[in-house]
């Protein structure tokens, strides 16, 4: 699973939240290419980049940031499930039982 993080346009550059997932990096990217307007805009005191009533419109382009930091692999619910079980585990022999 992909996530593509972004930064709203209304906040700082390190509050990038979570915006939108895919089961591909490839299907985020198309669907940012998708939402970018064709030219970037002022809307007010915001300038933006993504097309009017996107999901995306409030948020920067990550164009305007290194692609590789916008789009992460968060690995599969598989992974997660092994991971949970493997941090219980250790929980289990790190505390004494009674």
């Amino acid at each position: 699973m992909w996530m593509l993080y972004l930064n709203p346009v209304t906040a700082n550059a390190e509050n990038s939240a979570p915006v939108a997932r895919a089961e591909t990096r490839e299907a985020l990217e198309s669907f940012v290419e998708s939402e970018m307007a064709n030219e970037g805009y002022r809307d007010g005191s915001w300038y933006k980049t993504f097309k009017q009533g996107s999901p995306l419109e409030m948020y920067n382009s990550p164009t305007e940031n290194p692609w590789y930091l916008c789009f992460v692999d968060i690995g599969t619910l598989k992974s997660w499930t092994e991971r949970a079980v493997a941090d219980w585990n250790n929980m289990l022999t790190e505390i004494p039982p009674v």
